[in-house]
């Protein structure tokens, strides 16, 4: 007789990130004994934690409060929490890594050419300051500063008309051009809303960036937006492991497991290169269309028709990089795509990097992505 396993879920599933949770969790089962998921958000469990007598195996929870953590340490069940609202956490964790992720935006931003940021947030979302903490470390390290505007918002209800004007009013105020992170799409969304209301052109006044690639959300916003792909299906298995580890009686680790984000994924809302200098600006697009062509510095100057020298001192005061360091970053963002998101011969995604061998190209991945390239693909495609 098959033992199958009764998992209980108390994770809401309106959003993209708690759908992906699901599917994490469902990719962990695949090959297994079976688990039988009760999902709270679709009505299939009891409103309240299980009780005595409930047939539970296991809690996967996105943990409210020190109460509702507590409660769940006292009935002594195999529980996994996903949320990271709290600053301590005592039920055995997988979390994604806010701060990475805020620092992922920033990045992304500076490299856009971007040198005035703002961050839009709501107080009522606990993942909210540390995503902004991420974003500012990084501008500040850039000699930047983050103008950051975090009025409470209910995550369902639609923008309400006092909401919207006073969002129109910040987004009127902010210097331009700026690069704004919003701590998710649905904030991103009121962003570009309140954008239309002001007529503050999207991406040329402000170019914005949500977290949760939401698909929907993001292509009926208008521009549509770019957002993170916080890789929330990765939180899921990596939840589902643990739990299975855990309902073996294996001891939990004492720290959280933090889940790396995966990507900006670029939209219209940020596809702007935001460099004043005509060289600098062509010369980032070129690299970024050609980035396949064996680019090295002195290729990149021949075709931009500029000396070599002349051409690393605009990038270092425009830009304060290099042309190299250009290079290697628009061949990883080629590659981080390409090892996730298709099935090609890591022999072929080398050539389509601009290296020649796998060897090196192997090496610049260790050293950029933290991982060699096959490891890379199975982390994130959950293979």
């Amino acid at each position: 007789m098959v033992n199958v396993k009764s998992i209980w879920v108390f994770h809401g599933t309106a959003t993209s990130w708690g759908r992906d949770i699901l599917r994490g969790l469902a990719r962990f089962t695949e090959h297994r004994e079976p688990w039988e998921f009760r999902v709270h958000a679709w009505g299939e469990a009891p409103g309240e934690l299980p009780q005595n007598g409930d047939n539970v195996d296991g809690l996967i929870l996105a943990v409210r409060d020190e109460r509702q953590e507590q409660e769940i340490i006292d009935r002594g069940i195999p529980c996994v929490n996903v949320s990271g609202t709290l600053d301590v956490y005592r039920l055995p964790s997988v979390i994604l890594d806010n701060l990475a992720l805020g620092r992922m935006v920033a990045d992304y931003l500076l490299n856009q050419g971007v040198r005035r940021f703002a961050y839009c947030g709501n107080d009522l979302w606990g993942f909210s300051p540390q995503r902004l903490k991420g974003f500012r470390q990084v501008v500040e390290e850039a000699g930047c500063e983050c103008i950051a505007f975090e009025p409470s918002r209910r995550e369902h209800l639609a923008l309400g008309e006092q909401e919207l004007a006073e969002l129109a009013q910040w987004v009127l105020s902010l210097p331009k051009p700026i690069g704004l992170m919003a701590c998710n799409d649905i904030r991103g969304r009121d962003v570009a809303t309140a954008c239309l209301r002001a007529g503050v052109r999207v991406p040329d006044d402000i170019a914005i960036v949500g977290v949760d690639n939401h698909d929907l959300m993001c292509t009926i916003t208008v521009p549509p937006l770019s957002s993170v792909d916080t890789g929330a299906e990765r939180v899921g298995y990596e939840a589902a492991r643990l739990l299975d580890r855990l309902m073996s009686g294996e001891r939990p680790a004492p720290e959280p497991l933090y889940v790396r984000p995966r990507e900006v994924v670029v939209r219209r809302s940020s596809d702007v290169v935001a460099v004043r200098d005509e060289l600098v600006a062509a010369t980032l697009k070129f690299i970024k269309r050609r980035v396949d062509n064996n680019l090295t510095v002195a290729k990149v100057a021949e075709e931009m028709g500029v000396s070599r020298r002349l051409l690393e001192r605009k990038f270092r005061t425009v830009l304060n990089r290099t042309v190299h360091n250009e290079i290697r970053r628009a061949q990883m963002d080629t590659a981080r795509r390409l090892l996730v998101d298709t099935d090609m011969p890591l022999s072929e995604i080398t050539k389509r990097c601009g290296f020649r061998y796998f060897s090196h190209f192997s090496q610049v991945c260790n050293e950029e992505l933290h991982m060699p390239p096959g490891k890379y693909r199975r982390h994130f495609r959950l293979a």
